[in-house]
């Protein structure tokens, strides 16, 4: 057996019968024991605020299930009482939220640091950043899962500033796909390409249509790979990862490093692909922007300016290289998809390089009101 801690959320109707239903159902589908149980917390919302608080509580369980099962089993519980991952409003209400916190040896360890969930958090200041630094689940639980490996989102006292498009709320098996695609995320895009091969996607022969039909939208292949490792110094964060995604069909490995400085007014970046052969390579870096993010060029054209919703001003820059402002659409807000924009910076390999780098970061500038750009105390 093994010990887990499961996180329960809601705040639609009787929500502390619909956790003592589901704890009962988690014993009897996940072959568990409940060791442990907190008490309930009134939260409020948290980027969607128009809505009730929510209550949450933690259950420590033993489990005769590995992780990956025990977290499709936690999905299906969910889905018993209404809840669908697939077309739900991002920080909307919830019927039921059950979040796999930690597993067995992993539950000792920070929260900052899950290694079963897939996801590092890194928080200074009042600046939060969320990588997706894991592997595809196991095809059987792929249906819902997108291609993001080492792509991030970023926010600023609540106010989003780097996002991913989210989930399509469209009834249609192409939204889908885009939306889950490696472009739809703030990462590295190969040769116009997803580090993950869905079920379905273009590929020239009947196979990938056949085995959607017999398996549904399934991930078929995807990062085999996924190494990342964080530290800490001075208050600073440091994150480093890699995935193999693209090595299959590129030759090429995606390195992504972080580091969010001590009081969260910078995270600098740089994004690396490393060949396991000559040749030309091209690739792009995304970086999509909340839609109530404005945006603007700075003169000369190599950094621009970033205004958000409560007047703090912050700066992109990747040194060398052009930010180039495209559109996007952010699926995952209230009420529907949302026009957006996205920052894009070219960084095709040239055919006789062995590998291809470029340094980014965003810096905070200052507030609209004239205060400084120092960091923002820390919420109580």
């Amino acid at each position: 057996m093994s010990e887990a801690l499961i996180g329960l959320g809601g705040n639609v109707g009787d929500v502390r019968g619909t956790f003592t239903r589901a704890i009962a159902m988690i014993c009897g589908k996940a072959q568990a024991n409940v060791l442990a149980r907190s008490s309930d917390y009134l939260t409020p919302p948290w980027g969607e605020t128009d809505q009730p608080p929510f209550i949450n509580a933690c259950i420590a369980i033993d489990t005769a299930l590995d992780p990956h099962a025990l977290l499709h089993t936690l999905h299906v519980i969910e889905a018993r009482f209404g809840r669908d991952r697939a077309r739900e409003q991002r920080w909307g209400p919830r019927s039921l939220d059950l979040d796999l916190l930690a597993y067995d040896d992993a539950h000792a360890r920070p929260m900052t640091h899950a290694p079963w969930s897939g996801y590092e958090r890194m928080t200074a200041g009042r600046t939060l950043v969320i990588a997706d630094v894991g592997a595809p689940p196991p095809r059987a639980f792929s249906t819902e899962a997108h291609a993001g490996c080492l792509s991030f989102e970023m926010s600023v006292a609540g106010a989003m500033l780097v996002v991913n498009c989210g989930a399509s709320p469209v009834d249609s098996a192409a939204a889908r796909l885009a939306a889950r695609s490696t472009a739809a995320h703030s990462t590295v895009t190969v040769e116009e390409t997803s580090s993950c091969h869905f079920a379905g996607a273009p590929r020239g022969d009947r196979l990938a249509a056949w085995l959607e039909r017999l398996l549904g939208p399934v991930i078929l292949a995807g990062p085999a790979n996924v190494l990342a490792e964080r530290s800490s110094d001075a208050g600073a964060h440091t994150l480093i990862a890699s995935h193999d995604g693209y090595f299959p069909r590129h030759g090429v490995t995606h390195e992504r490093q972080w580091r969010l400085s001590a009081q969260g007014d910078e995270l600098a970046g740089m994004d690396r692909l490393v060949k396991s052969a000559p040749g030309r390579v091209s690739a792009v870096i995304r970086f999509h922007l909340h839609p109530a993010v404005d945006v603007a060029p700075e003169e000369d054209g190599m950094a621009v300016s970033l205004r958000l919703p409560d007047g703090q001003f912050w700066r992109f820059e990747a040194p060398g290289h052009v930010a180039h402002i495209e559109e996007s659409v952010w699926f995952a807000a209230p009420g529907g998809a949302r026009a957006s924009r996205q920052l894009v910076i070219d960084m095709t390999a040239p055919e006789r390089t062995a590998s291809t780098e470029i340094a980014w970061r965003f810096v905070r500038e200052g507030r609209e009101d004239g205060g400084s750009g120092q960091a923002l105390q820390p919420a109580p």
